[in-house]
């Protein structure tokens, strides 16, 4: 089973604050799930991808407007 704890822990020492919240959220409402870790992953990914989206439109809008 994937680990995204011990991939955080492994990685970069510690795990981010915002994923032990997360963590808790999954274990409190769903503690029967062991793909949690792989949600968390997910959700992350997809809000970085959106991110970088965002920042890609805004970049296309301000080269349109001073063209």
């Amino acid at each position: 089973m994937f680990d995204y704890a011990d991939l955080m822990l492994r990685t970069y020492g510690e795990e981010p604050a915002h994923s032990t919240w997360l963590r808790q959220a999954f274990s409190e409402f769903w503690p029967a799930i062991p793909w949690g870790s792989a949600v968390i992953l997910v959700v992350e990914v997809g809000g970085a991808l959106l991110l970088i989206s965002g920042i890609r439109l805004i970049r296309h809008i301000r080269q349109k407007a001073s063209a």
